[in-house]
Parts: structure tokens; sequence; C-alpha cells
């Protein structure tokens, strides 16, 4: 995602933008966010890409959307807003991603998303 959508809050908190800005700006996120599908017997999360599938929240030249998609709105993204080496990435290539609860408490971020 863009860069000023990543780093809102820190803007906000160093008076760079205002509380409207921040609340766009996280609005705008919401489609980037991983969508939680299952929590496994040893507290793993399962999550589904916003990026394929059924499911999909995001839309990107080169990835053919899924047929129950192409009546919904998809937020475009763009190349040039990826970070480098992201086709390398399990979110980006599958279809779930499945994370580990050690790893998952250890980023765990808790609040508005």
């Amino acid at each position: 995602m863009p860069r000023e959508w990543k780093t809102g809050s820190a803007d906000y908190y160093n008076c760079a933008i205002s509380m409207a800005q921040l609340t766009e700006s996280v609005d705008k996120r919401r489609p980037f966010a991983l969508i939680p599908e299952l929590i496994d017997y040893d507290e793993s999360v399962t999550y589904k890409s916003p990026l394929r599938d059924k499911w999909a929240k995001l839309r990107f030249d080169g990835i053919e959307p899924y047929p129950n998609t192409k009546g919904r709105e998809l937020s475009k993204i763009y190349r040039k807003n990826l970070a480098r080496g992201i086709e390398n990435t399990a979110v980006w290539q599958r279809k779930q991603l499945r994370i580990p609860a050690d790893l998952g408490a250890k980023f765990a971020q808790h609040g508005p998303a």
C-alpha cells in the first residue's frame, strides 16, 4: 500500500496530518487487510488473501479476478505502490496464509485497523 497510508498514525501524532486525514487513510487501508478464516486447534490463524479468489478486495493487472468478484468494486493497486519483491511473498502467491500463534502474538496489533 502507499507509504502515506502506512505512516498515518505517526504522521498524526507528529501533527503532520489531521484526524480526518488519519481516518481517511485508515479507511483506504481496509481492503489490504488479511481476512481471518480459521483459528486452528494450536491457536494458529489461517487468513485469506485480499487479492485472490471470491473474497478478494483488491485488483491488480496480471491477476485474473475470480468470476464472482466481477460485479463488485475492487480497489485497484498499482505496481508503483508495491514493495519490491512482493511477488515472492506468501500473501501475494497464495490464496491462504497460516500464521502460527507464537508469531501472531509477537506482531499482534490491538485497536483500530
